[in-house]
């Protein structure tokens, strides 16, 4: 599936969104990846995270030069809320269309917690919350866009075919 939206972003620039949904790294491939966010579940919840920029959003940011997506996905989640990722699947491309493109994956993780959350390392994320997923798109503003509901649908899609797959011990 494919949407496209045109809105104002929180700089005040004007910026087109193409999302679309992808089933593996072949569908990204030749893309450079500059950042990605992820719906990452605990146990039923789903973690979400507080910017100091003054908004609820989930775990994620911006990918290291030369960074493996997974790699660079693992490291901001564990950065941002202090946990492990257990499985993960990408689902979606976001091609931002600003001054120049940019390309964004978003993922969906089962997490463990390692501790205690405090603070990130870069002081973006000033607390964590486990939500209920479905109060997710009615948190404070958030906004209702076709693309956000396609996102979220399609993670909690993605949840339950991660929760399907069987557990093997080596």
């Amino acid at each position: 599936m494919e949407l496209k939206e045109t809105f104002t972003n929180r700089e005040g620039l004007i910026v087109t969104s193409r999302y679309q949904d992808i089933e593996s790294e072949l569908d990204f491939s030749g893309k450079i990846i500059t950042g990605a966010r992820a719906y990452c579940f605990h146990k039923d919840k789903l973690v979400i995270v507080h910017e100091s920029k003054g908004h609820w959003g989930m775990p994620g940011g911006a990918m290291e030069t030369n960074e493996d997506v997974r790699a660079g996905i693992r490291r901001e989640i564990k950065e941002e809320t202090n946990m492990r990722v257990i499985k993960m699947r990408l689902f979606g491309l976001i091609e931002n269309q600003k001054t120049e493109t940019e390309y964004h994956i978003w993922s969906a993780c089962f997490v463990e917690p390692l501790g205690e959350f405090s603070s990130d390392p870069a002081e973006e994320i000033t607390e964590i919350k486990e939500i209920d997923p479905h109060e997710w798109l009615t948190y404070p503003g958030i906004s209702e866009s076709n693309m956000r509901k396609r996102i979220f649908n399609r993670a909690m899609q993605i949840k339950s075919v991660l929760d399907s797959e069987a557990e093997f011990s080596h």
